[in-house]
């Protein structure tokens, strides 16, 4: 539940929860069959973030590449769910990633990934997106991540 509502905070960190933004969290609260109670603490948690939590689960997760990369990728999708990304937004996610260990490198080229599907390809798996974004990095195999990433 903390990876969630640490997901779910990026959404107001440009003090402006679109709809879009919204029904992203909502589509991975289906993926994870979360039950109403837990669904609500999740939307309750874009509108006002428990610092605390948020905290808690990036440090948590900081140990864990894979689930590190997993939320941040998430939260990436988020914040580009409305078609842009907001320097406040920017700053926030660079500050997770930071949190989670994430270096600006993969960092950089989860945000292109994901940038390069919402605005170019329309709608996609959330679930699908991550896996094959996580297996290209653990890999680390260049020629792997140029494709993943559009040669872009």
């Amino acid at each position: 539940m903390d990876y969630l509502l640490a997901v779910a905070s990026v959404s107001c960190a440009d003090a402006e929860i679109d709809e879009s933004e919204l029904e992203r969290l909502r589509e991975l609260c289906d993926v994870l069959e979360l039950d109403e109670r837990a669904r609500k603490r999740v939307m309750a948690a874009a509108e006002k973030p428990d610092a605390k939590t948020v905290e808690r689960a990036l440090t948590t997760l900081a140990g864990s590449p894979a689930m590190s990369l997993s939320l941040l990728t998430d939260a990436i999708v988020v914040a580009f769910a409305d078609d842009k990304l907001t320097d406040s937004e920017a700053t926030e996610l660079k500050r997770m990633a930071q949190r989670l260990g994430v270096s600006h490198d993969d960092a950089m080229l989860v945000a292109k990934y994901v940038e390069s599907l919402v605005l170019h390809h329309g709608d996609f798996a959330l679930d699908h997106l991550a896996k094959e974004l996580r297996d290209a990095l653990g890999a680390r195999d260049p020629e792997q991540i140029r494709s993943v990433a559009g040669k872009g």
